[in-house]
This record gives C-alpha cells, structure tokens and sequence, in this order.
C-alpha cells in the first residue's frame, strides 16, 4: 500500500489489480445487461430502441448514478474494500458522490480527455475516480489513456465538448497520454486532476463495459450541487457547501439537473 501511495502522488494514478474476482463481475455483467434490457429510468438511463437511434451510444448510453436507485450498484460503491485503498491515497475517510456504468460497445466514440475535478468542484482537495473495468480493457476497444503527472496542473478550461481527438481539456506540453490496460475486475483509481479520456472502441465484436465510482475527502466543504447526494461508506448521508455555478470554466460546461434527483 505504501508503494501504491508514493506511485500515486508521483503519478496521479494507480492500478489495484484483482480487486474484484471472476464471480463479482460476472454478476455486474449480467445485472447492467438486465438495465439495458429494462424499461427508461428518466433522467438516468435514457436510451432510444424505437428505431430512431443513429449511433450505438444512442442505443446503450452510459447509465447515471445508478447508486441512487439501485442498491446493487450502491453495495458496490461502498465496498469495504474501498476504506483502506482511498483512505491511504486521500489521506482522509471519504465521502461517494458519484457513479457511471458505461458499456461502449463497438463503434463507440472515445471521449475527450478532460479532468473530473473540473465537474466536482470538490474543495478544498480534490475527488478520486475508481474506474473498473468490466471487460479486457485495450487501445482497441478504447480503454483509459491517461497523462501522467497531470494531476499536479490546476484545472484547465475547456476548448470545447467533443472526441477524445479535439484535447478537451489540451495536451500539456512534455507530457503524453499513456493507455492503461485493465482487465477485468481490475480497477483504476486517479486523481480529480488527472488528465484522462478515451479513444473510440474499433473493434467489430468487443465491449468495453466499466463501473466508475467518484469519493472526495470527509474534509471537503464544497461540491457542485450536481453531486449532493453524498454518502458516506456506512451508506449514511452527509451534507456540504453545494457550489451552483460552472466553476472556475463558466458555466457553459453543466451537468443536466436530473442528477440531482434522489430515487
């Protein structure tokens, strides 16, 4: 753990490999087949099936804070298994603000590289992503690239929304972004400044299906108001300073409101 930490403050980024077994995310596999195949959670899981949809994204578009009315999603976010990892690299208890499942499957667009603390406005400190992946995650099928030692930049402003080609959030200069091959069970977890994004998945037959968790230090005073449903790892819910503006980009780069609905 110790080693894990020191990489993580060098780097912004560590790899917990295994963390989760074969049984574990077989299960997740099927549970998050089973939403795509269910009905609409508005606001939540929105996919079009009636024929309109263009592109695979419309089809199976990421799930958003399934946490929030999915206990099955909400066991994992709060893992026991999560305390002694993010505590050991926030040096703090944490709070969980946040979940994503996305299934990319082929053909999927990347997304661009961007820095997760840009939408959290967590402060003072910063969020931690934990990005597991659910399937081989490669170059590919378009796993997570990652610029490391980014994390010690302060936020940049965004040129625009787009692919993982247009630098969202703009390659800094010296520094590259690396892949980060994972395999299933297998979990990132990266700093809220850490430059990040991926590439579209190419492949004709492989998903790249992830479940992501966001936490931020028990010692934050302020999040944006799109994340103040904040649990701490009991499964208690806290309350924070809510942040209602597009922080220090402006407020043209929002989170749509639903997610700030409590199922």
């Amino acid at each position: 753990m110790a080693d894990h930490k020191a990489f993580f403050a060098s780097e912004g980024y560590v790899i917990a490999r295994g963390l989760f077994d074969t049984n574990e995310v077989e299960s997740i596999q099927s549970h998050f087949t089973s939403i795509a195949n269910g009905e609409p959670i508005p606001g939540f899981w929105e996919p079009k099936r009636d024929g309109s949809e263009t592109t695979v994204g419309e089809r199976y578009p990421r799930v958003i804070m399934p946490h929030r009315w999915d206990e099955f999603t909400r066991r994992w976010l709060l893992d026991a298994r999560w305390r002694p990892i993010l505590t050991t690299l926030l040096g703090d208890d944490v709070m969980a603000a946040l979940s994503m499942f996305y299934f990319k499957p082929p053909g999927s667009p990347g997304q661009a590289l961007h820095q997760d603390n840009f939408y959290l406005h967590v402060r003072p400190g910063t969020c931690l992503g934990a990005w597991m992946a659910v399937d081989p995650a490669r170059p590919e099928n378009g796993c997570m690239y990652v610029i490391p030692g980014s994390h010690r930049m302060a936020i940049m402003c965004p040129k625009s929304p787009g692919d993982f080609s247009t630098h969202m959030a703009g390659m800094p200069k010296g520094m590259k972004a690396i892949p980060i091959c994972l395999d299933p069970g297998d979990v990132l977890l990266f700093h809220g400044n850490l430059i990040h994004g991926s590439p579209a998945n190419k492949t004709q037959t492989k998903w790249r299906r992830s479940l992501i968790g966001h936490y931020i230090p028990m010692s934050s005073t302020h999040v944006s108001k799109y994340y103040d449903v904040l649990l701490d790892l009991d499964g208690n819910r806290l309350t924070r300073e809510l942040i209602d503006d597009g922080g220090p980009c402006g407020s043209e780069f929002q989170y749509h409101a639903s997610y700030g609905k409590w199922h």
